[in-house]
């Protein structure tokens, strides 16, 4: 700002304070005039006097009138959804509920063939021959007290096609099938966790090959 300026007069300044303060009343006045008209514009429809809008809104129904309708017309919906909803049911034969037990057949094999009957004989001959009565266990080499769990296996289904076959008579497999799952019940663990790779037939000690 240069040295050689001069503010303007002091009737100056004060008129156009003075000014601004008028302008702005008028602004307010006209701003509120407008409103007031875009409201009753809002209100009353064209060729409707606003004694008329007045008379039409007095005419208009309640709120208790109008609550009331909303719950006909909601009692009128649910009543129409439980139509839909409830379906009618199907009550289950007894014939369904019934569980039939029917012996197992595979497709295209019948009676066995004397040849197959001898070879089951012989396969069931093994296994008395090897069974070892106290341990529960069942030799995996004939004469030779050694046995694992694959061989064990083994000898479980031998013993449960003998009796389907009629081979093994129900009190015998009774027995040996209950001794045989007391066994792997408390059999000895290799570190407590998993079934030693060998175990002795007789005596059901975790051994090797050696």
């Amino acid at each position: 700002m240069s040295s050689d300026f001069q503010p303007p007069p002091e009737s100056l300044s004060i008129l156009v304070s003075v000014g601004g303060v008028v302008t702005a009343i008028i602004a307010i006045a006209i701003f509120n005039v407008w409103s007031k008209q875009l409201s009753q514009t809002s209100i009353a429809k064209p060729g409707i006097s606003t004694s008329e809008t007045a008379s039409r809104q007095s005419v208009q129904p309640k709120e208790p009138q109008s609550s009331l309708s909303l719950a006909k017309e909601a009692e009128r919906v649910a009543s129409l959804d439980a139509k839909f909803v409830v379906l009618p049911g199907q009550t289950t034969p007894k014939n369904q509920l019934t569980v039939t037990i029917i012996p197992y057949v595979a497709p295209g094999v019948g009676k066995l063939t004397s040849e197959e009957t001898t070879t089951a004989h012989q396969a069931w001959s093994y296994f008395q021959r090897n069974w070892n009565d106290e341990a529960g266990l069942v030799n995996s080499v004939d004469g030779f007290a050694s046995v694992s769990m694959w061989d064990q296996t083994a000898a479980i289904a031998t013993l449960v096609t003998a009796k389907e076959l009629n081979i093994a008579p129900a009190a015998e497999f009774e027995a040996k099938m209950s001794k045989i799952l007391k066994t792997l019940a408390s059999m000895p663990l290799y570190k407590d966790e998993l079934p030693n790779k060998v175990y002795n037939a007789k005596t059901l000690v975790p051994v090797n090959y050696d």
